[in-house]
């Protein structure tokens, strides 16, 4: 598949913070890929530089969801050690220990994410994982 475009033309992608940082490691180790790409007959080492330069100046940002629906009020409180919810932060709870187990179909990124989640509410140490995964 080849790519056509024009310099009016940008290609916008979404990642996760974990993603990131994996493409970020990646372009970091330029060495090794410029050595590989070089041998590539299209391989444009400005391209290159200029992605680099891109990935470095990335931004975060938030999407807006587009609500469909009224959403109920929901509080979840961390407070003197204790979990303190409202019905709809309790379903909330129960949900995320429903997607623990899906734990092992999760991305590293995910499993990560979902450990950060589980260490705010005290149902893990800090440092621990939810699961040991082979």
């Amino acid at each position: 598949m080849e790519l056509k475009q024009t310099n009016k033309v940008r290609h916008i992608i979404t990642l996760t913070t974990g993603q990131y940082d994996h493409l970020y490691n990646i372009m970091c180790s330029q060495e090794e890929i410029i050595d590989y790409l070089n041998e590539s007959d299209d391989f444009d080492p400005q391209t290159f530089d200029n992605l680099f330069d891109e990935i470095c100046a990335a931004k975060e940002t938030y999407l807006p969801w587009q609500q469909k629906q009224n959403l109920p009020p929901m509080t979840i409180k961390v407070e003197n050690n204790k979990v303190l919810c409202n019905k709809n932060g309790n379903k909330f709870i129960d949900l995320l220990g429903d997607l623990g187990w899906d734990y092992q179909c999760m991305t590293s990124s995910g499993r990560e994410t979902y450990d950060e989640i589980m260490q705010m509410l005290g149902v893990i140490e800090p440092d621990e994982v939810y699961m040991e995964i082979d």
